[in-house]
Formats: C-alpha cells, structure tokens, sequence
C-alpha cells in the first residue's frame, strides 16, 4: 500500500521483538529518504503489523523528518547539552571573587588637593566671570581657543580627582564619597561648558564646583594644629 507523500518505497522494517516473515533477511542497508508525515508512517506500520511509531523497538532507521535515526540522536543529545549548558553556568557563578588592583599611592589627602584639585579648580575659577579694576570690569573668560582647551583639560583633572578621593585609602564613607561624586558632575559639567566656549555655562559649572568643595570641607577639614 502505498504511503501518502512518501517518495520512495517503505521497506519492511527488522525489529528485535518481531520475527522476520518467510524469506525476509534482517540485513539493514542505506535508510531511505523519506518524504512522508510520521501519522502515515504509523498507519502504513500498523497495517503491516510492526510498531514503526515507537523509536526503541525499531531498529531499522526511518527517515520521517530526514532521518529518524538522526532525530533519535538528537532526542539523547539535546538533554545531555542541557545539563552541561547548566552546570558551565553554574562553574560561571562560582567563580573566584576579583582581586583588587595594587594600588600604590604617591601622595596624601593634603598633598592630593594641594597638587591636583587645588590648581585645577583655580584654573577655571580664573577663568570665569568678571573683576573690577581700577581700570574697569575686565572679562576672566577665555579669549583663544587654546584658553578654553587648557580650562577642559583642568576641569578634566577636576571630575578624576573625584574618582582619586574615593579610592580605598582615602575614603572616608559614605558621606565622602558623596561629596566626591558631586566633585565629579560639576568636573564634567565645567568641561562641557569649556568645550562648547560657554562663558556663561563655564560661570555656573565654577559655582557647582565650589559648593561640591565647600560641603565636603565643612564636614571634614581639620585646621593645622587642631587636636
């Protein structure tokens, strides 16, 4: 009987749990490539009495979807990649804490704003608003596009002396950190202002910076020869 959508013959399968018929010979030669569905494949088997539908009885490798005996492998394979997909992510999640970098210090709190943050954070307050002189008010804005590049590489300094202030050795908790983090944003709101030539925004960021310091001073700066 032939099979709906099958291409080539079905051969008689050989099954270790049926006997052969008169004359047939167990001998498994090249799988067939098959075009049919698996329901019809079923149908033709059970009308031929042998079990085509369950994979572990037939020994003979259909070819429903391709190769059944490929499909069969697939079925055995894809658990056992699972298993290992999960224990590799396990091992992922186990793995060893980082070590921190090896930092080596050059220069103290003290030393760090008198050499860092101090000249950089004068180089942009001289470098906004305006003074009067006997001579008049004069502008601190910068004049040449050199000028307004050495005050971006100053508030560059600034926004990094943040990060510096929070390195472990030189924080001193929670509230420090804060104040450093606002070190950072008026830093980097000062080098924008820089690099688009904005006097005005460059007058706001040296305000912002000077209130991110005055904050952190009052509640940490020790006077020389306090107790």
């Amino acid at each position: 009987m032939p099979i709906r959508g099958v291409k080539t013959p079905l051969p008689r399968p050989v099954s270790p749990h049926l006997p052969a018929r008169g004359g047939d010979k167990p001998a498994v030669t090249d799988p067939p490539v098959l075009a049919a569905d698996r329901n019809s494949v079923c149908r033709y088997a059970k009308k031929n009495r042998f079990d085509a539908c369950n994979l572990s009885v037939v020994v003979y490798p259909y070819a429903v979807t391709g190769n059944l005996q490929n499909e069969t492998r697939m079925r055995v394979l894809l658990p056992l990649l699972a298993v290992g997909l999960f224990l590799a992510l396990a091992a992922c999640a186990k793995q060893q804490p980082a070590i921190s970098p090896p930092y080596a210090m050059a220069v103290d709190i003290r030393q760090t704003m008198d050499f860092i943050i101090d000249p950089a954070a004068d180089r942009i307050w001289d470098s906004a608003g305006s003074i009067i002189t006997a001579d008049g008010e004069q502008d601190l804005a910068p004049a040449t596009p050199e000028d307004w590049a050495t005050v971006e590489a100053a508030a560059a300094v600034l926004a990094e002396s943040g990060n510096l202030l929070m390195m472990p050795g030189r924080s001193a908790g929670p509230d420090w950190n804060e104040h450093a983090g606002h070190l950072i944003v008026a830093g980097k709101q000062a080098m924008t202002a820089a690099h688009q030539q904005d006097a005005d925004a460059l007058f706001d960021a040296g305000g912002e910076i000077y209130q991110a310091c005055l904050a952190c001073h009052n509640q940490y700066l020790v006077a020389d020869g306090a107790p």
